[in-house]
């Protein structure tokens, strides 16, 4: 290690100059990175509901359904303003690329037909070619809705103050892919730009369905540039109120930044979008980066205290006068414009309006900054150029050069272990189904390797060719602060006579925790992620009352051979299915194809009520689609029923979409099947609320699994790191500390287990291990040179424990930059959730893992020596 940090610092400027290099190579890459969130990414294919609904949509092109709801202010829907709204919104968005056309629904779509008896037997017409523009015609189509009760509910309400138009959307195609037309805010735009052109002061209208809600996920995924920038401020105020110097807010600050590059580079290479999971990639990566730069920092002072305890002499004395007085004053500077930031964004709602006004105020209130920035670079260069006429001892100059070769050297392997742990815990996930739960794995892995790669060259590198820090410099970073006090406190805990204490306190923690875990619950539901206060979520609510539900159920129903879907009896079972559905909590309508063929054999019986039924016979119902064939239009029941009649569709409108209702719901629909359908006719179950809880089960499933293996390599490594597997055990026990708070929290606040904050679990275990691992390496080094106990545990608190809190501070800082994000509550949950997995990881580590140690004096850190 020495030989290789020695080689760094002999050609600093080359590494440099390389690393910069690369990163600019890196920027590139990755400056186009785009948010897509692509469902097919994160689903698990293999799972029964998912690959119905992949089979649904193939077959049947449904999937993702956009619901519109036109309402007039005054009236009924039976005006020919409003019913021109309505042809003119179908007719654009017949026109829009990513819209299954044939599957386009509302009352003047092609496929919306007439179903009427006549003298002659049955005839077939659009519900609405023309606008109706007099009360004669207005009162046909009223009659032909009511006559046709499918569409009751679904294009138009009850009461018949509302009509919807339904719209389903295909994935993008190679060609869409080609046009640009991917992700869906381009589809939501679209439709966006068919519905804006028909608002006025004369009618309401909605927009909602799975569309626009992905879009908003996607639209919160944007944000990630904007949190990354206030992470970073945040971050940098926590580093300089734990070393109070220019260096110490800014070098911490240069790894996670340089590896952020790097890995959305590779990710740009790649390219992978930012999506729901990997949309964390970043932030994670700019916390776990922060930690280890001021882990390496903070022993790099240690290091230059030792050779050189007075600092360094400069031959001006003015410049750190001038940085003493910007130092106390840039707290104030950087906080008043981020707490006005925070007042606008909380004030508006929006992240872009605190960006902006925390911008406008730091641009003045940063004034002094800039000049001393500018200041400061023309010093570096003065430095550079001619070290003797900035620095007056040569003995400083290299006692700094000592002191980079010296922390490397005692530091890097730590580093070097804590960074390969965590990266092997992200790596880890390649095991699993999901695409995006492994492209996140891999590519957070990447990130924190990349960490490692800068901290490893370009940081020795660059500290060598600073200045040395200066005596004011030493001794500002010297001075007892808060976090001494903190430290010290643990300390005297551990080794006063309150030591039983912690395992008390502890202990206590566990039954709370598992207290709140008894209570904690799985349920997802895709609309529960956002604010009710969003404009989309208002119009959900709306339509959802008014309407037979926005949520989409299918129920697949499979026969063995050609034309099975036309046998009676499995006609029959199916309008059986729809009628007991109908009876269960939430849904609202049932459409099949035997709603159809009932109200084909009443139009032949002169609409005779009676005949609103299933005929018995297989060949007068292929009679029937054959006379339909004539008049009505070969696509008509292209949502419903297959070419050959061996695959139906049933489409369920539900008014809830939480996964514990659809559960429950199929378990019903599988209890019903069992009695009613014949044997050699399968039916499952598929749909966005479906795939919902598909995903939830096996995403909360694995990530409880991805926890235990993530925990399982963290043990692994350390017991062959330290070679005992007693060290894995006290590595474990601080990250198994945070994961049950976390849930026990979760229990008691009524946050569900859902996908979000299962992902939140496995994150706090990749990034909270660090602590543990810095501390032991810590002790074991200090008790390898000897020395009084309490004097080495005290040290080591004061060190590296001191260095853990400015890095669970920083961590925790940088996520709380999540809170801002307003509607969108698996930022606000991970906010909470990892604040609180650092303080408890960190805590345990600096208390619960030493006071272990010092229990049972393992003997890879006392050695022989237990006394």
């Amino acid at each position: 290690m020495r030989k290789y940090i020695e080689f760094i610092v002999r050609f600093r400027w080359a590494v440099v100059v390389a690393i910069l290099g690369l990163t600019y190579f890196f920027m590139k890459t990755g400056s186009n990175l785009t948010v897509i969130i692509d469902p097919n990414t994160i689903v698990p294919k293999s799972h029964p509901f998912v690959a119905t609904t992949l089979k649904v949509e193939e077959v049947f092109g449904s999937r993702y359904v956009a619901a519109i709801g036109i309402t007039p202010k005054e009236g009924d829907v039976f005006q020919p303003e409003v019913l021109a709204k309505v042809q003119r919104i179908t007719q654009k968005l017949r026109e829009t690329p990513r819209i299954v056309k044939t599957n386009l629904l509302s009352v003047a779509a092609s496929r919306a037909k007439d179903i009427k008896g006549t003298e002659a037997g049955m005839e077939v017409r659009q519900m609405m070619a023309d606008v109706p523009t007099t009360p004669e015609e207005m009162a046909i189509l009223k009659d032909a809705l009511l006559r046709n009760s499918t569409y009751m509910n679904t294009v138009v309400s009850e009461d018949f103050k509302t009509l919807m138009i339904l719209a389903e959307v295909h994935d993008a195609t190679a060609e869409d892919k080609k046009e640009g037309r991917v992700g869906f805010t381009y589809v939501s735009n679209k439709i966006n730009e068919a519905v804006d052109a028909e608002r006025d002061d004369s009618v309401t209208i909605e927009v909602t369905g799975y569309p626009p809600f992905i879009a908003l996920f996607e639209k919160f995924a944007g944000l990630t540039p904007f949190l990354l920038l206030i992470a970073i401020v945040i971050i940098g105020i926590i580093h300089f109120e734990a070393f109070r110097t220019l260096q110490g807010l800014i070098l911490p600050l240069v790894t996670p930044i340089i590896a952020v590059i790097w890995a959305k580079g590779f990710m740009g290479l790649a390219d992978v979008p930012l999506d729901i999971f990997n949309m964390s990639t970043p932030i994670l990566v700019l916390a776990v980066g922060a930690g280890h730069a001021v882990q390496l920092l903070k022993r790099y002072y240690e290091e230059y205290n030792k050779a050189q305890p007075n600092g360094a002499q400069y031959t001006e004395t003015k410049f750190f006068n001038v940085s003493g007085i910007i130092g106390k004053f840039l707290p104030l500077m950087i906080g008043v414009p981020v707490v006005w930031g925070i007042y606008k964004g909380f004030q508006t709602g929006e992240l872009g309006a605190a960006v902006v006004a925390a911008k406008d105020v730091g641009l003045i209130t940063m004034i002094p900054v800039w000049l001393f920035l500018i200041w400061a670079t023309i010093r570096l260069i003065m430095y550079v150029v001619a070290p003797a006429k900035i620095v007056a001892d040569k003995g400083g100059i290299d006692a700094n050069k000592q002191a980079v070769i010296d922390s490397i050297v005692k530091i890097g392997p730590v580093m070097l272990t804590a960074g390969i742990v965590a990266s092997c815990g992200f790596f880890s996930l390649v095991v699993f189904e999901i695409v995006s739960i492994r492209v996140f794995g891999v590519f957070s892995g990447i990130g924190i390797l990349s960490i490692l790669a800068v901290e490893m060259t370009f940081i020795p590198a660059l500290r060598a060719i600073l200045p040395p820090p200066s005596q004011r410099e030493t001794n500002m970073e010297k001075e007892e602060r808060f976090w001494d006090r903190i430290t010290g406190f643990y300390a005297n805990t551990m080794l006063g006579q309150n030591r039983n204490k912690i395992f008390w306190i502890t202990a206590v923690l566990i039954v709370i925790s598992v207290f709140g875990i008894s209570k904690l619950k799985i349920e997802s539901s895709l609309k529960h992620y956002f604010s009710p206060e969003l404009q989309v979520l208002k119009d959900d609510r709306a339509l959802n009352q008014r309407m037979a539900g926005t949520n989409n159920i299918y129920l697949m129903i499979e026969g063995e051979e050609q034309d099975a879907i036309k046998d009676p009896e499995v006609l029959k079972a199916m309008d059986d299915l729809a009628t007991f559905v109908q009876t269960q909590p939430h849904v609202g309508k049932v459409m099949s194809m035997a709603e159809f063929i009932k109200r084909m054999n009443q139009s032949m019986n002169a609409d005779d009520p009676a005949y609103y039924r299933i005929p018995d016979n297989r060949n007068t119902i292929a009679e029937y689609l054959l006379i339909y064939s004539m008049s009505g239009e070969p696509g008509d029941f292209d949502p419903y029923v297959d070419y050959d009649y061996r695959l139906a569709n049933m489409v369920i409108f539900t008014h809830s979409d939480n996964t514990s209702d659809m559960l429950e719901l199929w378990k019903n629909i599988q209890g019903f099947v069992a009695e009613r359908f014949p044997p050699n006719v399968k039916v499952n179950v598929g749909g966005s609320v479906a795939q919902s809880a598909a995903l939830v089960e096996v995403i909360v499933k694995d990530k409880i699994l991805n926890i235990v293996q993530i925990a399982a390599v963290v043990f692994l490594i350390a017991s062959l790191v330290f070679r005992t597997p007693i060290a894995g055990l006290l590595v474990v026990t601080p990250l198994l500390l945070s994961v049950m708070t976390n849930m026990g929290l979760m229990g008691l606040l009524g946050i569900n287990l859902n996908i979000p904050t299962a992902l939140v679990s496995a994150l706090a275990i990749g990034i909270g291990a660090d602590y543990a691992i810095y501390m032991l390496f810590r002790l074991r080094e200090e008790f390898s040179m000897g020395g009084n106990v309490d004097e080495i545990f005290r040290k080591v608190l004061r060190t590296a424990g001191k260095a853990c809190l400015f890095v669970a501070s920083a961590v925790a800082g940088g996520y709380a930059v999540q809170a801002f994000s307003r509607g969108y509550y698996p930022h606000t949950w991970t906010a909470l959730l990892i604040g609180t997995a650092m303080i408890v990881s960190v805590t345990a580590a600096l208390t619960v893992m030493p006071a272990l140690v010092l229990k049972f004096k393992p003997k890879f850190i006392f050695g022989g020596d237990k006394k």
